[in-house]
């Protein structure tokens, strides 16, 4: 098994699937964004860079009920973990740190809690986060 390592965009990764590969290193960068956070009307996006012109750049404006900023951020890790299945050594960059604490402390505690928070109330991109967490810990 891989390990994984979750950092901000400003240090050298944020998923790090596997120390011990000779291949060459899949670094990637990821954003995501929600206009009208927090209210109804909200809509949210992702973006993923690879780099200059390469063909694996992609960004979506987001569909479903639940528009939020947290989530978008979510979203994007999750792309492209769902998107480098076969690359054993991922980098992904990221400046939420949000995403970053749920992949790398937050969902210990919240599993042990049953997945609800400190204050007792719901885990919110549950789903996201346990696939998340299912991607980087099965290679």
């Amino acid at each position: 098994m891989g390990q994984s390592r979750y950092t901000n965009g400003k240090s050298n990764s944020v998923a790090n699937k596997s120390q011990r590969s000779m291949e060459a290193i899949v670094q990637v960068w990821v954003d995501g964004s929600c206009l009208n956070n927090g209210i109804n009307n909200a809509n949210s996006a992702v973006g993923i860079y690879y780099g200059p012109e390469d063909q694996r750049n992609f960004s979506s404006k987001l569909s479903g009920d639940k528009q939020t900023n947290n989530r978008a951020e979510l979203l994007a890790v999750l792309y492209v973990l769902c998107t480098n299945l076969v690359t054993t050594n991922l980098k992904i960059y990221t400046d939420s740190q949000y995403s970053i604490k749920c992949l790398t402390e937050y969902h210990c505690r919240w599993q042990l809690n049953g997945w609800t928070t400190s204050k007792g109330g719901a885990v919110e991109s549950v789903s996201i986060i346990k696939y998340s967490l299912g991607l980087t810990t099965s290679i």
